[in-house]
């Protein structure tokens, strides 16, 4: 592989945007082609890069369609060079200016590059702003200074002094409890804390949990769903749960139709109608009682008769037919 020209990189970000190539082939493609050039430039150009499809889909977030579309338009327009050398191996990519925008001495790629201007476009000139003043560049003050500088007059001191912050109890405890096996013991130990744990709490659970008996119990993710509140650990009082209002109300209102429609039999009762919401005006201790239901008669079973079967019946009323002649 021919030597890069210096700031190579740069040069093909820069000659991007000129060429317009997000409008023209797509953002995909200045993204898949600008990550490329990054990853060469970290290897120092040492020759083509190998990359799997799934690093572009993690750094990108593009779909194997959407890379494979990008891939063969940066191809096609002269911007990347591609090859694919078999299904269970990285695709090797190399970047480069297409043929039209670069001029070649002797061979491509090298620090010789023009731009070549759009048919009927006009030159670029760089003028300089009138009447402006040189940039003088000067180092830049102390930090301190300029903090003294806009700093409020009351928060300066002529001896500030610090005072020493005292270590949380619970980072020990998340340290503790990673060495132990947790992997998610910050989240644990966040949770813990907005139930009411304290530290000594936490480790009398830790103790306990270690104490398991089961050998195929895994101990720190019992622990871990003891102090989320994902299980209730053992011994610990359940914990009184708050009536929600919409679903007494709600409760109260099926209860009220299920009394109307036994006060009034054969009629049309629903949640909306009137004997409801006079039920509702009411306590439910006030409701008026509801007549009992009328028993149902049953059929003895001595009365029970099985149906015959067609061709006995028909039998029998030829039988009928021939005595009567």
């Amino acid at each position: 592989m021919k030597e890069r020209p210096p700031f190579y990189a740069c040069k093909v970000l820069s000659e991007l945007g000129r060429q317009r190539v997000g409008s023209t082939l797509g953002r995909d493609v200045y993204a898949l082609i600008a990550l490329i050039v990054g990853m060469e430039d970290d290897l120092r150009y040492k020759g083509p890069i190998e990359i799997w499809n799934s690093t572009f889909t993690d750094a990108l977030g593009f779909t194997p369609r959407a890379l494979s579309a990008a891939r063969r338009r940066a191809v096609e327009a002269g911007w990347l060079v591609y090859e694919r050398r078999g299904t269970r191996s990285p695709g090797v990519y190399q970047t480069k200016f297409p043929d039209e925008i670069i001029t070649c001495n002797s061979a491509p790629n090298q620090a010789s590059i023009t731009r070549k201007s759009a048919p009927n476009e006009p030159p670029i000139e760089r003028k300089s702003a009138p009447n402006q003043a040189p940039i003088e560049c000067k180092s830049a003050p102390n930090n301190a200074s300029i903090m003294r500088k806009f700093a409020h007059p009351s928060s300066l001191e002529e001896n500030p002094t610090t005072t020493p912050t005292e270590p949380d109890p619970f980072e020990a405890v998340v340290v503790e409890l990673k060495s132990w096996g947790m992997t998610k013991a910050a989240e644990a130990v966040d949770a813990a804390r907005r139930h009411g744990w304290t530290v000594d709490a936490i480790r009398r659970r830790w103790k306990q949990a270690r104490e398991l008996e089961c050998a195929d119990e895994h101990q720190p993710g019992k622990l871990y769903q003891w102090m989320t509140g994902d299980v209730r650990p053992p011994g610990s009082a359940p914990v009184p749960t708050t009536p929600d209002p919409e679903q007494i109300r709600e409760s109260r209102i099926l209860d009220a139709v299920k009394h109307a429609r036994r006060l009034h039999v054969g009629e049309v009762i629903h949640r909306d109608s009137p004997q409801v919401a006079e039920l509702l005006a009411m306590p439910a201790s006030e409701w008026p009682a509801a007549p009992a239901p009328t028993p149902t008669r049953k059929r003895k079973p001595g009365n029970f008769q099985p149906a015959k079967p067609a061709n006995d019946r028909r039998n029998e009323l030829l039988d009928q037919i021939e005595a009567i002649a």
